[in-house]
């Protein structure tokens, strides 16, 4: 399937031939084809989607002649044809490109549609601009494009995809969830704006602002991007770059997962570590951190206080709130079959999970000495704890049948409680000796873990509002 491409290029030449190899390759932003005078001094990129599953492209450029003789181009914008079917079933070829309007210096000019052969593209919209000396000139484009999805899994191709970072993958961290597999095969838009051949333009670019709005409600946990360095605020992706040479392009991956009763939500301390290492690398609002806190718990039917939260959830197709679904359980709810009671096994340092942040081999005597009290927890775990400051606690977790380190991330305030004979888990329980939940300027909640496969799974938490 194809991708988004957003592409203007400049030609030379003053005659457009069928098989000239200009138009080969990957297209891009506007870049020139070969030396030039001219400076693309900024650029300012909105792209946003439409009600009909289109998307709507609006971008303006800045451009200066650094030379002292007048130059003249043609501008070329590439198109490719699409096969589409309608509700009958009925296919049939259409140009990609929309709507192409073009502008330069506030006023519209003229394009000519050509078909072409060779390369990736058919066709190219045409028109030529003249720069005097020294002259400076903004040129605009705007266009409708989309209907496209991709058929491959979202995981794979976004850790083939150049540049990807590692934990852009955050469902990774524990993999056998269901929203895990979920996302790992799930179809997907990706729309990229090509950057780099603008460093085919004299000098650097000095500003660039991109901008993509995201649907209305779409799950941050379904959107991966990159470069990262971006921001992530007010459902839209910002990226802002300062006298530069392009090296990377823009890529934004939107996941459509198949079953949309699946909830994509942070399932396990682990994906929560590698969901928050992640939004550590982007600039992410405090509200975009608060879906994705919360996604567990409206997985479990919460009903929020917070009218922005209520809102968001309720448009996700998987969510069901429900007055009778408390976050209270009890010990008794989730029994162990058996208490093991043969010997334990050594530790195996290597195991930890691939996100631990903690190297096991560093905390060797406390592990060590922390097995030897036998199993604890979930009939054949074992959960060892020591400080890490003032209201700080590392716990960490070990099957004492195989040795194995199940996680080294789960950090709390106020301690943790649990039972050799029950799965639950407790972090940040509620004491009565315990006057005040604050630390610093957040109230600490309570949060209920279960053991299953070898991992700890969120069960709910009281809405944080």
């Amino acid at each position: 399937m194809k991708t988004f491409l957003f592409c203007i290029f400049i030609l030379f030449s003053s005659i457009v031939r069928g098989n000239d190899t200009i138009f080969g390759g990957d297209a891009s932003n506007i870049f020139p084809m070969e030396s030039t005078q001219i400076q693309m001094v900024k650029e300012k990129v909105g792209l946003c989607p439409t009600t009909d599953g289109f998307w709507k492209t609006e971008a303006v450029f800045w451009f200066k002649n650094l030379s002292d003789k007048t130059v003249d181009v043609q501008i070329g914008f590439p198109d490719w044809q699409m096969t589409e079917a309608d509700d009958a079933g009925n296919e049939k070829t259409r140009w990609a490109i929309l709507a192409f309007v073009s502008k330069v210096d506030g006023k519209k000019v003229q394009t000519e549609h050509k078909a072409v052969t060779g390369g990736d593209y058919q066709g190219a919209y045409l028109w030529r601009v003249s720069f005097k000396p020294h002259e400076e000139k903004k040129l605009e484009s705007s266009y409708i494009f989309g209907g496209f999805q991709q058929s491959a899994m979202f995981g794979e191709a976004l850790r083939k995809s150049a540049g990807a970072a590692k934990g852009n993958d955050w469902w990774q961290a524990s993999p056998d969830t269901k929203a895990a597999k979920e996302l790992e095969q799930s179809p997907f838009q990706k729309i990229i704006y090509i950057l780099k051949t603008g460093k085919n333009w004299a000098g650097q670019i000095e500003d660039a602002e991109i901008v993509l709005e995201l649907p209305p409600n779409q799950n941050p946990l379904t959107v991966s991007a990159l470069p990262i360095g971006y921001i992530y605020a007010n459902n839209k992706l910002t990226w802002h770059f300062k006298n530069f040479k392009p090296t990377q392009d823009i890529a934004v991956f939107l996941a459509a997962p198949f079953d949309k009763k699946i909830p994509i939500v942070v399932e396990t301390p682990q994906q929560e570590h590698s969901w928050k290492n992640l939004a550590a690398k982007n600039n992410v609002d405090k509200f975009t951190l608060d879906i994705a806190r919360n996604s567990p718990f409206a997985a479990q039917g919460r009903i929020f206080q917070r009218e922005d939260l209520r809102k968001f959830f309720s448009a996700q197709s998987w969510y069901v709130p429900s007055v009778e679904k408390e976050c209270a359980p009890r010990f008794s709810d989730y029994p162990v079959a058996e208490i093991f009671k043969g010997p334990l096994a050594a530790i195996d340092f290597k195991s930890a999970p691939k996100d631990s942040v903690l190297n096991p081999v560093q905390f060797k005597t406390r592990l060590t000495e922390g097995i030897k009290e036998g199993p604890n927890f979930a009939g054949h775990y074992t959960v060892i704890s020591w400080g890490c400051g003032t209201s700080c606690q590392i716990n960490a977790i070990v099957d004492g049948q195989t040795g194995k380190i199940i996680t080294m991330n789960l950090e709390t305030q106020l301690g943790v409680d649990f039972r050799k004979n029950s799965n639950l888990l407790v972090a940040n329980p509620m004491d009565p000796s315990i006057l005040n939940r604050q630390v610093g300027d957040k109230i600490i909640p309570v949060s209920y873990y279960k053991m299953g496969q070898n991992m700890l799974v969120t069960l709910c938490q009281p809405a944080q509002n």
